[in-house]
């Protein structure tokens, strides 16, 4: 039997049985690839809880990642996961007053002119990231005991905004969902990766350059 030699930073997400991320041990990491691959393989959590991610409300896997269209509330869902320390970081297309990702008790939405707000009890805080016009971008949400940071990442640099507001509860983690009034916008997701810690800035420029090259080379508009 042969042995197979990888290069660092191959992405095998499409043939292999196990999966090698830029940073080790997410609990979470969705690859959601193309419709050449069966809804399992796409929807499998190649991260080391296992198992299978969960799609709600119209969501639904296409050509291209995970999409659902407006009107009707539609998540994909990671799991629950309640550590103190945690980073989730979404590969995501929306528009403005859209839904992005939701952990516990924080949400990340866009607002009316495309900004970054958060939106938990503490109260809803409007950061000066604005998001690009057109095409994916990865978006982050990051924190501890101390506090939390979101903002975008790219694989070569950061945009954040950051609290000493402590995430809470333990509503389940997921892609999509609605905006800060509770509406559901039209919303497109092709990678996402959550850790049980907080990543460094290097560390989620790694994790966001491996899920901007996989969307990139399934031939999705990626900005960074």
């Amino acid at each position: 039997m042969g042995t197979a030699i990888m290069a660092a930073g191959t992405d095998a997400s499409a043939y292999a049985n196990n999966y090698l991320p830029p940073v080790t041990g997410p609990l979470a990491w969705a690859n959601l690839e193309s419709d050449l691959l069966p809804a399992g393989r796409r929807l499998k959590n190649f991260g080391s809880l296992g198992g299978t991610f969960a799609l709600s409300g119209i969501a639904q896997l296409v050509a291209k990642g995970v999409a659902a269209a407006a009107g009707t509330e539609s998540r994909l869902t990671l799991g629950t996961f309640t550590p103190d320390a945690y980073t989730f970081i979404v590969l995501v297309d929306v528009g403005p007053d859209a839904g992005i990702l939701r952990h516990r008790n924080i949400r990340i939405s866009t607002n009316a002119s495309k900004k970054l707000q958060r939106v938990m009890d503490a109260g809803t805080s409007v950061s000066d990231i604005t998001a690009p016009a057109t095409g994916a971008f990865a978006v982050f949400l990051c924190g501890d005991s101390t506090g939390h940071a979101f903002g975008i990442v790219t694989a070569s640099g950061i945009q954040k905004s950051t609290s000493t507001a402590v995430n809470s509860g333990t509503t389940a983690t997921w892609m999509g969902g609605t905006n800060q009034a509770g509406l559901a916008a039209a919303w497109a997701g092709y990678g996402s990766a959550f850790y049980d810690r907080k990543l460094s800035d290097s560390e989620m420029e790694r994790v966001a350059e491996r899920l901007i090259k996989r969307a990139r080379y399934l031939g999705v508009t990626v900005n960074g």
